[in-house]
């Protein structure tokens, strides 16, 4: 049996990035607020809206959208209605 090898590795500069098999998904800045003011929350939604970027990256945004309750895959169900 052969050795177990380690996952393939891409790099981004300096910085080696490990591949995995989670894709990330990217949901729209605009959806994020939707969300955020239906609930109410306009401070937050007006930070979302000065802070991150057009399309955000739900695997690198993902401690953030935990801390505002944002599930990913509701999100991604919201932008197809």
């Amino acid at each position: 049996m052969p050795a177990p090898t380690a996952p393939p590795q891409r790099r981004t500069g300096d910085l080696p990035t490990i591949t995995t098999k989670e894709q990330s998904m990217t949901v729209s800045r605009h959806t994020i607020v939707a969300v955020l003011r239906r609930r109410g929350q306009h401070t937050r939604a007006d930070w979302v809206e000065r802070e991150l970027p057009a399309q955000v990256d739900t695997t690198r945004h993902a401690g953030l959208l935990a801390t505002l309750r944002l599930d990913p895959a509701e999100l991604d169900g919201s932008t197809t209605r």
